[in-house]
């Protein structure tokens, strides 16, 4: 039976050109959309950088529910005691700090391979910074180290 991916759907059958020119075959590719927890299991990151950026990503996700965050009173917001805004507020308070703690040259790597851009893989990433891809890699550690301190996970300086 295949086993499933990180994301727990399927592997996915490809039809694909076959290279020696003998018409198509099919070939299985299962995907690993969960960088960090592919990262942990082959030891590129530590236990508590996995933690600093599963909660990155899930204030990020929070922050970003729905077009807008409104406040109650206004035409359009939410009913009476509906805390919505209130937490997509405070989700987006907690993120900025989070980001802002890390070293500015740190930022925009954390923020595209962990929150926005999942399904890019590293080398893609590089590719596109026009960087080397250890860099990047160096880049995401030192990134989430700085998270890892800033959400009280390690100590400066500890991995």
């Amino acid at each position: 039976m295949k086993q499933p991916g990180y994301d727990d759907n399927p592997p996915v059958d490809y039809e694909v050109r076959d290279p020696e020119g003998e018409g198509k075959r099919k070939i299985t590719v299962t995907r690993r959309i969960d960088r960090l927890l592919y990262m942990l299991e082959h030891g590129r990151i530590a236990e508590h950088q996995f933690e600093a950026g599963r909660r990155l990503q899930a204030d990020f996700e929070r922050m970003t529910v729905g077009g807008y965050a409104v406040c109650i009173g206004v035409a359009g917001s939410p009913s009476p005691g509906s805390n919505l805004a209130d937490a997509k507020c405070d989700a987006m308070d907690r993120y900025m700090a989070a980001i802002t703690s890390a070293p500015p040259v740190t930022r925009h790597v954390i923020q595209s391979l962990i929150c926005e851009d999942i399904d890019k893989s590293l080398d893609q990433y590089a590719i596109r910074a026009g960087s080397d891809r250890r860099q990047i890699m160096g880049l995401l550690i030192a990134g989430l180290d700085a998270l890892a301190v800033h959400y009280g996970l390690a100590t400066t300086g500890s991995q």
